[in-house]
């Protein structure tokens, strides 16, 4: 499973995007490559909502082959907890096919 799809050097990409350079200088794509990414948000969000849930099962999803981004997350005592109302991003990848 291809899990990367930028072929670009990313230092490159934030270079050129902090110069004003993107637009001369657009990154490459894998060709045949999609992703899907999906937010987890924290009850009640985007109104008022807990922080300091535990969240467990993130070595599971990795191994799973999934992406996970984290966002509105923080350590504490040795876990992870939500500390926001968009806490996670889960991003499988693949070839996609037509």
């Amino acid at each position: 499973m291809q899990t990367f799809f930028l072929k670009s050097d990313l230092y490159e990409v934030i270079l050129n995007t902090m110069n004003g350079k993107l637009v001369s200088n657009a990154p490459v794509w894998h060709q045949d490559s999609s992703a899907v990414t999906v937010v987890m948000a924290s009850a009640g969000y985007p109104g008022s909502y807990k922080k300091g849930v535990e969240i467990t099962g993130l070595s599971q999803v990795q191994d799973s082959g999934l992406q996970v981004f984290h966002a509105g997350t923080a350590l504490k005592e040795g876990g992870v907890v939500s500390s926001g109302g968009r806490v996670l991003t889960v991003t499988p990848g693949g070839t996609a096919e037509v």
